[in-house]
């Protein structure tokens, strides 16, 4: 686990780890959203 700055465009979250989940989230929010 390495912190990574958020990036402009992308949501990121100090925790590497929960990268998948967090992908995934995303995607989820944007079916609903959209």
């Amino acid at each position: 686990m390495h912190q990574m700055p958020q990036t402009s465009g992308n949501l990121r979250i100090p925790c590497d780890s929960s990268d998948s989940y967090l992908e995934e989230a995303i995607l989820r929010f944007i079916r609903v959203y959209v």
